[in-house]
């Protein structure tokens, strides 16, 4: 009954901290736009203007266009809801920003009933860089931030020891609508392939998974497909062959593996927790980060839960 009352008051703390988190991030709000979120702006006022999604080119991250076009017509209809299209695009950041704090919490409890383990992870998540400007600007990263952990913690911590059905078709479909909102999170579905063939799932359900994934995200592009009258297909095979379809120019999304890309990727991931070109107070996450991995490390060096961080170590792989 104690240990009950500890994870409810837990609980009601790391709310009340995503909470506090969620008003800072919006008195916070950047007033200097970036250029992605002057584009998507300028595409969702085109949408909302024209009511069509016809001609917003955005075959990178299908869902996300569609999704703010719809919410903003449902809002307007029942609220009168009539804001600038770019502090709409901040809002859906923010949401889904406190969202995936709240995610975190959740896979967090599975890995540990320490409290201060648990409320330290969520002020590392809530202070750490990345996590910071992709809830208040414009952009497309949240909502596939937040997809991915749902299916991590779906997949691999809730009944992780014998996943459910329901579970496993939940996961791969917010594992497809991680990689609708940005094509680049379909990385998450290799990781999660890696990780089933680790702990050595039954064939039927990796099969299972793989096959519900491919579904739902055929569905998605084929919905934008239908609704933009974009031709995803030779968009893609321009692409793949090194040409931006939509550009006109020649361009290359492939680069040679070598250490020093492997290098940049491991400094890039770091600016996740700590960029110094911004005034975020960046010592709060450096510290809280180096002392969660103390506890990690001392706490849990010998325990039955150490192979669910086996979940992060292959959850990184396909990135770099």
């Amino acid at each position: 009954m104690e240990n009950k009352s500890i994870q409810l008051n837990t609980g009601w703390i790391a709310f009340t901290i995503i909470l506090i988190t969620g008003f800072f991030y919006f008195i916070n709000l950047p007033v200097a736009y970036d250029f992605d979120g002057t584009t998507f702006s300028q595409f969702l006022r085109h949408a909302i203007i024209n009511n069509t999604l016809t001609g917003v080119h955005q075959p990178q991250h299908p869902l996300y266009m569609p999704a703010n076009f719809y919410l903003y017509k449902a809002l307007n209809a029942i609220f009168d809801y009539n804001v600038l299209e770019y502090f709409h695009l901040q809002l859906f950041s923010l949401a889904f920003g406190m969202l995936l704090l709240w995610m975190g919490y959740k896979i967090l409890k599975q890995l540990t009933e320490e409290r201060f383990f648990i409320l330290a992870g969520i002020l590392l998540l809530a202070s750490s860089y990345g996590v910071w400007y992709y809830s208040v600007e414009a952009e497309v990263h949240m909502p596939g931030l937040f997809f991915m952990a749902l299916g991590i913690y779906l997949l691999f911590f809730k009944n992780s020891d014998n996943p459910t059905w329901l579970n496993i078709t939940t996961a791969a479909l917010s594992f497809a609508l991680a990689a609708g909102f940005h094509l680049t999170n379909g990385l998450g579905a290799i990781a999660a392939f890696l990780i089933l063939l680790f702990r050595k799932y039954s064939l039927k359900k990796i099969v299972g998974f793989c096959a519900t994934y491919g579904f739902f995200l055929v569905i998605e592009l084929l919905a934008f497909a239908s609704m933009t009258s974009i031709n995803l297909i030779h968009v893609y095979k321009e692409e793949l062959a090194g040409r931006d379809a939509l550009a006109g120019y020649k361009i290359s999304y492939w680069d040679p593996f070598s250490l020093k890309s492997l290098w940049e990727s491991i400094k890039a991931s770091s600016q996740g927790i700590w960029f110094t070109g911004n005034s975020f107070p960046a010592v709060v996450p450096v510290v809280l980060f180096l002392m969660c991995g103390l506890i990690i490390v001392y706490k849990f060096k010998s325990s039955p839960v150490k192979k669910k961080y086996g979940v992060f170590g292959l959850w990184i792989l396909p990135y770099f």
